[in-house]
Protein backbone atom coordinates (compact mmCIF):
# COMPACT_ATOMS: atom_id res chain seq x y z
CA UNK A 1 0.00 0.00 0.00
CA UNK A 2 2.59 2.50 0.78
CA UNK A 3 4.67 1.12 -2.77
CA UNK A 4 1.36 2.62 -4.51
CA UNK A 5 0.88 5.87 -2.49
CA UNK A 6 4.82 6.81 -3.56
CA UNK A 7 3.90 5.55 -7.42
CA UNK A 8 0.93 7.62 -6.92
CA UNK A 9 2.61 10.91 -5.86
CA UNK A 10 5.21 9.97 -8.82
CA UNK A 11 2.71 9.48 -11.29
CA UNK A 12 0.83 12.88 -10.54
CA UNK A 13 4.23 14.71 -10.54
CA UNK A 14 5.35 13.37 -14.13
CA UNK A 15 1.83 14.55 -15.29
CA UNK A 16 2.02 17.94 -14.14
CA UNK A 17 5.80 18.22 -15.20
CA UNK A 18 5.24 18.02 -19.25
CA UNK A 19 3.19 20.92 -18.80
CA UNK A 20 5.23 24.38 -18.73
CA UNK A 21 3.55 26.09 -15.56
CA UNK A 22 4.45 29.85 -14.75
CA UNK A 23 3.01 32.11 -12.40
CA UNK A 24 1.71 35.19 -14.06
CA UNK A 25 1.29 38.10 -11.73
CA UNK A 26 -1.05 40.91 -11.91
CA UNK A 27 -2.35 43.83 -9.63
CA UNK A 28 -6.06 42.77 -8.24
CA UNK A 29 -7.67 41.35 -5.80
CA UNK A 30 -10.40 38.40 -6.31
CA UNK A 31 -14.24 38.51 -5.51
CA UNK A 32 -13.82 37.83 -1.76
CA UNK A 33 -18.08 36.86 -1.75
CA UNK A 34 -17.67 34.42 -4.62
CA UNK A 35 -13.64 32.82 -3.55
CA UNK A 36 -12.86 30.18 -1.04
CA UNK A 37 -9.07 30.06 0.19
CA UNK A 38 -7.82 26.58 1.06
CA UNK A 39 -5.10 28.16 3.00
CA UNK A 40 -3.67 31.97 4.92
CA UNK A 41 -0.35 32.85 6.08
CA UNK A 42 0.23 36.17 7.64
CA UNK A 43 3.81 38.26 8.00
CA UNK A 44 4.59 36.84 4.59
CA UNK A 45 6.62 38.24 2.03
CA UNK A 46 5.92 38.30 -2.15
CA UNK A 47 8.35 35.88 -2.77
CA UNK A 48 7.32 33.77 -0.02
CA UNK A 49 4.07 33.50 -1.21
CA UNK A 50 4.98 32.57 -4.43
CA UNK A 51 7.32 29.95 -3.46
CA UNK A 52 5.03 27.90 -1.28
CA UNK A 53 2.40 28.02 -3.88
CA UNK A 54 5.51 25.80 -6.50
CA UNK A 55 6.93 23.83 -3.29
CA UNK A 56 5.31 20.55 -2.47
CA UNK A 57 2.80 19.62 -1.41
CA UNK A 58 0.72 23.16 -2.10
CA UNK A 59 2.43 22.84 -5.65
CA UNK A 60 -0.79 19.98 -5.75
CA UNK A 61 -3.37 22.36 -4.61
CA UNK A 62 -2.18 25.80 -5.45
CA UNK A 63 -3.64 27.53 -8.58
CA UNK A 64 -3.40 30.75 -7.72
CA UNK A 65 -2.22 33.31 -4.84
CA UNK A 66 -3.42 36.73 -3.50
CA UNK A 67 -1.53 39.00 -1.63
CA UNK A 68 -3.09 41.63 0.46
CA UNK A 69 -0.41 43.38 2.85
CA UNK A 70 1.77 40.84 4.59
CA UNK A 71 -1.79 38.23 4.18
CA UNK A 72 -1.34 35.27 1.61
CA UNK A 73 -4.24 33.59 0.72
CA UNK A 74 -4.39 30.43 -1.56
CA UNK A 75 -7.12 28.67 -4.08
CA UNK A 76 -7.28 25.94 -5.74
CA UNK A 77 -8.94 25.91 -9.61
CA UNK A 78 -13.07 25.75 -9.15
CA UNK A 79 -12.59 28.15 -5.42
CA UNK A 80 -12.24 31.52 -7.25
CA UNK A 81 -14.09 33.54 -10.34
CA UNK A 82 -13.20 37.17 -11.02
CA UNK A 83 -10.40 39.41 -9.99
CA UNK A 84 -10.83 42.43 -9.81
CA UNK A 85 -8.50 44.51 -12.46
CA UNK A 86 -6.44 47.20 -11.09
CA UNK A 87 -4.38 47.46 -14.36
CA UNK A 88 -0.55 47.95 -14.49
CA UNK A 89 -0.76 51.05 -13.63
CA UNK A 90 -2.21 50.52 -10.07
CA UNK A 91 -1.70 52.30 -6.90
CA UNK A 92 -2.79 49.52 -4.82
CA UNK A 93 0.47 47.67 -4.86
CA UNK A 94 0.00 46.16 -1.59
CA UNK A 95 -2.74 43.93 -3.60
CA UNK A 96 -1.43 41.44 -6.12
CA UNK A 97 -2.87 38.09 -7.47
CA UNK A 98 -0.53 35.52 -9.11
CA UNK A 99 -2.11 32.58 -11.25
CA UNK A 100 -0.60 29.16 -12.39
CA UNK A 101 -1.06 29.11 -15.98
CA UNK A 102 0.21 26.19 -18.43
CA UNK A 103 1.88 29.05 -20.70
CA UNK A 104 2.89 27.41 -24.30
CA UNK A 105 6.43 26.67 -25.09
CA UNK A 106 7.26 28.46 -21.65
CA UNK A 107 7.23 32.02 -23.48
CA UNK A 108 4.57 34.74 -22.02
CA UNK A 109 3.36 37.25 -24.32
CA UNK A 110 3.97 41.22 -24.79
CA UNK A 111 2.03 41.24 -20.84
CA UNK A 112 0.73 39.91 -18.30
CA UNK A 113 -2.77 40.61 -19.10
CA UNK A 114 -2.27 39.52 -22.66
CA UNK A 115 -0.06 36.31 -21.16
CA UNK A 116 -3.56 35.53 -19.14
CA UNK A 117 -6.31 36.26 -21.93
CA UNK A 118 -5.13 33.93 -23.93
CA UNK A 119 -4.86 30.81 -21.33
CA UNK A 120 -7.15 27.85 -22.45
CA UNK A 121 -4.73 25.60 -20.83
CA UNK A 122 -5.26 22.86 -18.23
CA UNK A 123 -6.05 23.12 -14.60
CA UNK A 124 -2.39 22.25 -12.79
CA UNK A 125 -3.76 20.74 -9.73
CA UNK A 126 -6.14 18.56 -8.03
CA UNK A 127 -8.99 20.37 -9.02
CA UNK A 128 -12.06 17.88 -8.87
CA UNK A 129 -13.64 17.51 -12.26
CA UNK A 130 -12.02 20.46 -14.25
CA UNK A 131 -10.50 19.96 -16.87
CA UNK A 132 -9.49 23.08 -18.47
CA UNK A 133 -9.92 27.18 -17.80
CA UNK A 134 -10.17 30.12 -19.65
CA UNK A 135 -9.72 33.44 -18.52
CA UNK A 136 -11.21 36.57 -20.28
CA UNK A 137 -9.68 40.27 -19.57
CA UNK A 138 -11.49 42.92 -19.61
CA UNK A 139 -11.00 46.65 -17.96
CA UNK A 140 -12.46 45.60 -14.76
CA UNK A 141 -11.66 42.47 -14.35
CA UNK A 142 -10.08 38.97 -15.40
CA UNK A 143 -13.26 36.30 -15.66
CA UNK A 144 -12.43 32.89 -15.01
CA UNK A 145 -14.53 30.21 -16.70
CA UNK A 146 -14.10 26.23 -15.63
CA UNK A 147 -14.68 23.52 -18.09
CA UNK A 148 -15.86 20.34 -16.16
CA UNK A 149 -16.25 17.17 -17.83
CA UNK A 150 -19.82 16.83 -16.00
CA UNK A 151 -21.68 19.91 -16.04
CA UNK A 152 -23.59 18.94 -13.05
CA UNK A 153 -20.60 19.02 -11.18
CA UNK A 154 -20.05 23.10 -11.94
CA UNK A 155 -21.57 24.68 -8.15
CA UNK A 156 -23.96 27.56 -8.64
CA UNK A 157 -22.68 31.10 -8.76
CA UNK A 158 -23.97 34.60 -9.57
CA UNK A 159 -24.74 35.18 -13.29
CA UNK A 160 -24.23 31.46 -14.36
CA UNK A 161 -27.41 29.61 -15.26
CA UNK A 162 -29.77 27.23 -13.61
CA UNK A 163 -29.39 24.09 -15.64
CA UNK A 164 -32.32 21.54 -14.81
CA UNK A 165 -31.28 18.81 -16.83
CA UNK A 166 -29.13 18.58 -13.68
CA UNK A 167 -30.46 16.20 -11.20
CA UNK A 168 -29.20 18.24 -8.31
CA UNK A 169 -26.48 21.20 -8.20
CA UNK A 170 -24.16 22.60 -5.28
CA UNK A 171 -24.85 26.21 -3.89
CA UNK A 172 -22.09 27.42 -1.97
CA UNK A 173 -22.30 30.72 0.21
CA UNK A 174 -20.97 32.11 3.48
CA UNK A 175 -22.23 30.83 7.11
CA UNK A 176 -22.17 29.20 9.96
CA UNK A 177 -23.60 26.05 11.48
CA UNK A 178 -22.81 23.59 14.61
CA UNK A 179 -20.80 21.08 14.08
CA UNK A 180 -21.82 18.73 16.27
CA UNK A 181 -23.97 16.69 14.24
CA UNK A 182 -21.54 16.58 10.70
CA UNK A 183 -19.73 13.93 9.72
CA UNK A 184 -15.94 14.83 8.87
CA UNK A 185 -15.14 13.28 5.64
CA UNK A 186 -11.68 14.39 3.48
CA UNK A 187 -10.14 17.25 3.88
CA UNK A 188 -9.20 19.01 0.98
CA UNK A 189 -10.09 22.32 -1.01
CA UNK A 190 -13.06 23.86 -0.61
CA UNK A 191 -14.17 23.15 -4.28
CA UNK A 192 -13.47 19.49 -3.75
CA UNK A 193 -15.70 19.50 -0.54
CA UNK A 194 -18.58 20.30 -2.31
CA UNK A 195 -18.22 18.32 -5.50
CA UNK A 196 -17.81 15.19 -2.79
CA UNK A 197 -21.28 16.15 -1.22
CA UNK A 198 -22.81 17.00 -4.44
CA UNK A 199 -22.39 13.17 -5.46
CA UNK A 200 -22.99 11.55 -1.74
CA UNK A 201 -26.74 10.54 -1.50
CA UNK A 202 -27.16 11.20 1.97
CA UNK A 203 -24.98 14.42 2.19
CA UNK A 204 -27.56 17.56 1.42
CA UNK A 205 -25.50 20.61 3.31
CA UNK A 206 -21.73 21.03 3.04
CA UNK A 207 -19.61 23.19 5.65
CA UNK A 208 -16.07 23.87 6.68
CA UNK A 209 -15.17 26.40 9.98
CA UNK A 210 -11.44 25.62 9.24
CA UNK A 211 -9.15 25.68 6.30
CA UNK A 212 -9.83 22.24 4.27
CA UNK A 213 -12.09 20.89 6.83
CA UNK A 214 -14.96 19.33 5.05
CA UNK A 215 -18.38 18.51 7.37
CA UNK A 216 -21.14 16.84 5.57
CA UNK A 217 -24.52 17.16 7.11
CA UNK A 218 -28.15 15.16 6.16
CA UNK A 219 -31.51 15.08 6.54
CA UNK A 220 -32.78 16.42 10.47
CA UNK A 221 -28.61 16.37 11.34
CA UNK A 222 -29.00 20.10 11.38
CA UNK A 223 -31.82 22.33 12.41
CA UNK A 224 -30.44 25.72 11.44
CA UNK A 225 -27.94 27.77 10.22
CA UNK A 226 -26.22 31.53 10.23
CA UNK A 227 -26.03 33.00 7.15
CA UNK A 228 -23.15 35.83 6.70
CA UNK A 229 -22.29 38.60 4.93
CA UNK A 230 -18.38 39.29 6.08
CA UNK A 231 -15.76 38.32 3.75
CA UNK A 232 -13.24 39.20 6.09
CA UNK A 233 -10.12 36.10 6.01
CA UNK A 234 -8.53 35.48 8.66
CA UNK A 235 -5.67 32.46 9.51
CA UNK A 236 -7.73 29.65 11.14
CA UNK A 237 -11.33 30.20 10.76
CA UNK A 238 -13.79 29.47 7.65
CA UNK A 239 -17.44 30.43 7.13
CA UNK A 240 -17.86 27.93 4.25
CA UNK A 241 -21.29 26.75 3.68
CA UNK A 242 -22.87 24.48 0.66
CA UNK A 243 -26.05 23.28 0.17
CA UNK A 244 -27.65 21.07 -2.23
CA UNK A 245 -30.57 21.98 -4.34
CA UNK A 246 -32.55 19.13 -6.09
CA UNK A 247 -34.45 19.42 -9.27
CA UNK A 248 -37.86 17.27 -9.88
CA UNK A 249 -36.60 16.02 -13.36
CA UNK A 250 -39.18 14.32 -15.35
CA UNK A 251 -38.49 12.13 -18.66
CA UNK A 252 -41.08 12.13 -21.63
CA UNK A 253 -41.28 9.21 -23.93
CA UNK A 254 -39.13 10.87 -26.54
CA UNK A 255 -36.16 10.78 -23.85
CA UNK A 256 -36.12 14.53 -23.57
CA UNK A 257 -36.22 16.16 -20.54
CA UNK A 258 -38.85 18.41 -19.23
Amino acid sequence: MKFLSILLIFLLFSSLSQADYKMVAVNGAPELKDSYPYKVTFGTSWEACLATCRTFPDSLTCDMIYLSGDRCSFYCHGDYNKIRNDGSESTMANEMVAIKLDIPDGECLGSASDTIDSQTGSSSALATDIKSIGITVTPESYDITYNYADVCNRPFRTGIPCEKTCPSRMYSFRGTISMENGKTVANGPWNQCVTKCLHDENCILAASNTYTACVFFGIETFTELTLSDSYEIDSTATEYLAIKVEFLVFRTHSSEYL
